[in-house]
């Protein structure tokens, strides 16, 4: 907005829809942002002028009968057991190729998400009554990790989990921060992790994400025969209804019917 009127101060009628339209061209070829993000910024501004209009701030919203269009929505991805299996049985030998193949494999049987992997550390890990160790700490997710609403996973370590952070507990030691595993980018890990699905020989390795392997988790825990109630501990989400209702791409997952108006 400072771009476009060259200023700090805006009058609301100044502004015409043409703005919002400039804002998503901004934000996908300037700033490099995908549609769906582009388009919930002009929403936003939208939102603003009904905001004012219905305070009697502006006569009327002239974005009122403008509508922002998502981008295509993209099939949910998530691997079976048994590419699961061909990627923890391939060899590499290479350190970069390791470490993503151990994070992706890590997230497939925690369900824990690229941030929350690299924010990890030694004391988020703790022992329930001898029995088995879990991990469990507030999301690294925007406003969800505020202190007005966190919303927590707990999730335990399966032996598949347990197997990669003993290779890794070295390095949680040096660390000055104390984070469990090497710092790598969210640009170069889902660059690699679809190298690496080719090589395992997984069908359609582009469409294999670092994201995809959190499906995977959800999909396995239900077929395993998981409550919801717990899949959703283990996703972080408030609630299996969030589970359900508000985050559809696990539900496809999981291959449970959407409720409906909810």
């Amino acid at each position: 907005m400072k771009v476009e009127f060259k200023g700090q101060n805006i009058q609301l009628e100044e502004v015409e829809p043409i703005v919002a339209d400039n804002l998503i061209n901004y934000l996908k070829n300037v700033r490099g942002n995908q549609q769906d993000h582009a388009v919930r910024h002009a929403k936003t501004l939208k939102s603003v002028f009904a905001f004012a209009q219905d305070n009697g701030w502006i006569p009327y919203s002239k974005f009122a009968n403008k509508s922002y269009k998502r981008g295509v929505k993209k099939e949910i991805h998530f691997l079976n057991e048994k590419e699961i299996r061909q990627i923890v049985e391939l060899k590499l030998y290479s350190p970069n190729l390791q470490l993503v193949k151990d994070l992706y494999i890590f997230s497939c049987y925690t369900g824990l998400s690229f941030a929350d992997v690299m924010n990890l550390k030694a004391s988020d890990i703790q022992r329930y009554e001898e029995d088995f160790d879990y991990i469990s700490k507030a999301r690294q997710k925007g406003a969800e990790n505020s202190n007005f609403k966190k919303k927590v996973f707990f999730t335990p370590v399966l032996p598949e989990a347990e197997n990669i952070l003993k290779k890794y507990e070295e390095i949680a030691q040096l660390s000055p921060e104390g984070f469990y595993f090497p710092r790598i980018t969210n640009q170069q890990i889902n660059r690699t992790i679809k190298d690496i699905a080719a090589l395992a020989k997984i069908e359609n390795p582009e469409k294999v994400t670092y994201h995809s392997s959190r499906r995977t988790c959800a999909s396995l825990l239900y077929n395993y025969g998981v409550p919801i109630s717990i899949v959703a501990k283990v996703l972080g989400h408030s609630s299996e209804l969030v589970t359900l209702t508000l985050n559809p791409k696990v539900a496809i997952c999981l291959k449970i019917p959407m409720i409906a108006n909810h």
